[in-house]
């Protein structure tokens, strides 16, 4: 459902993420532009879709509350899921240059989102050198964090690895230290590390009886991030602040 943003009392300043999205260290004169640019905000229940892949590319969505999934089809039908975006993401950055989005996006939760017309920020960008800067360093974020899942086969390696990146970002937007509550299913997180679901279950189990977790339906806290950090052997998560 498709509301008028000025009618839903939606803005980057009453906004509760807006330092993890476009408006963070813009000033006051282009956050204003910024937010009479965006004039719609989108409500989505959980498994609604907010594009398709290969639709015609319009617009870029800042996802204000909820969680969805990014993922493609192949020629058989077979589900890819590429990422999850949380409050504060951009989502469509991938497909600016082709025109078309890359990926189909389905919300795992009730979700709000932006509506931002790509052309006319196109526009706006040109005119404001702090909307600009911001711009490119959030590209330059996702970029940095696509990578921190490890391309590795080792499984238990790949597991640390998201914990880990679902814990660093949520910490960013203030949910708790190391207790994760996940928005999306086990299922959906096994696709997304190209597990088999079994393998994953056994994988946090294992986890939990070394004494590296404690897991509870969909909340996990994290008990040694140390040494998951070891098995996962990936870098340092980039933060936003870092990005700034």
């Amino acid at each position: 459902m498709i509301k008028n943003r000025q009618h839903a009392n939606v803005s980057c300043g009453n906004c509760s993420v807006a330092s993890l999205c476009i408006p963070r260290h813009v000033n006051n004169e282009e956050t204003e532009k910024l937010n009479a640019l965006i004039t719609n905000v989108c409500y989505l229940e959980s498994h609604e879709f907010v594009y398709s892949q290969a639709q015609e590319m319009k617009n870029i969505y800042a996802l204000r509350s909820g969680c969805c999934k990014e993922y493609s089809l192949n020629a058989d039908g077979d589900e890819t899921i590429h990422n999850f975006f949380l409050p504060g993401d951009l989502l469509g950055l991938e497909s600016i240059a082709v025109k078309r989005y890359s990926f189909t996006i389905e919300t795992v939760q009730p979700s709000v989102f932006c509506v931002i017309p790509y052309e006319p920020l196109l526009e706006l960008l040109s005119e404001c050198p702090d909307l600009k800067r911001r711009f490119i360093n959030i590209t330059s974020y996702k970029m940095q964090n696509s990578f921190f899942i490890p391309n590795t086969t080792n499984a238990k390696a790949r597991t640390a690895a998201f914990l880990l990146n679902v814990c660093f970002r949520l910490r960013e937007r203030g949910r708790g230290i190391n207790h994760l509550q996940l928005p999306m299913s086990q299922y959906d997180i096994s696709k997304f590390l190209g597990l088999a679901p079994e393998t994953l279950c056994r994988i946090l189990h294992d986890f939990q009886y070394k004494d590296l977790l404690v897991l509870k339906n969909k909340t996990i806290s994290l008990l040694n991030l140390d040494v998951l950090q070891e098995i996962a052997g990936c870098k340092e998560y980039v933060t936003q602040a870092e990005t700034a």
